[in-house]
């Protein structure tokens, strides 16, 4: 809202200094196009759309790789299944469930990781239709 207020100010600031000037001159022209430039913005708003594709392109990895790894945790635990009557490979079968390098530890860590960028996302689509507001007030 301050923006919005300090824009105001300066365009009644240059309303009242225009009034003045006997004639259109360069200075007037220069400081016309000064309170309308929107170009920073524009650049703004491309890098925010760049940062919200690139979020998208890891937000597709970390969907394949939960994907992935739970098949795969699921072949491991169907074969580890078979060692019903061997209680040692029972064991060990469910030792290795518990183990941080297991097919569940790494599911887990990249949904972790899959929500950190689903909230960066968020955070990026927030920030890109600030930046339009501000683009279509101006």
């Amino acid at each position: 809202m301050q923006r919005l207020t300090d824009f105001d100010k300066k365009f009644k600031d240059f309303m009242s200094w225009i009034k003045r000037q006997p004639t259109e001159s360069e200075k007037s022209i220069t400081r016309f196009e000064s309170l309308f430039d929107v170009t920073r913005y524009i650049h703004l708003l491309r890098n925010t759309q760049d940062i919200k594709d690139e979020l998208g392109m890891l937000k597709a990895v970390f969907d394949d790789q939960v994907q992935v790894l739970t098949a795969a945790g699921e072949e491991i635990h169907l074969a580890n299944s078979q060692y019903v009557g061997d209680r040692k490979a029972k064991l060990a079968a469910e030792q290795c469930l518990r183990c941080p390098h297991s097919s569940k530890g790494f599911v887990d860590q990249s949904l972790k990781q899959l929500k950190q960028v689903e909230r960066m996302q968020t955070q990026a689509n927030q920030a890109y239709d600030t930046v339009s507001l501000w683009i279509m007030i101006l």
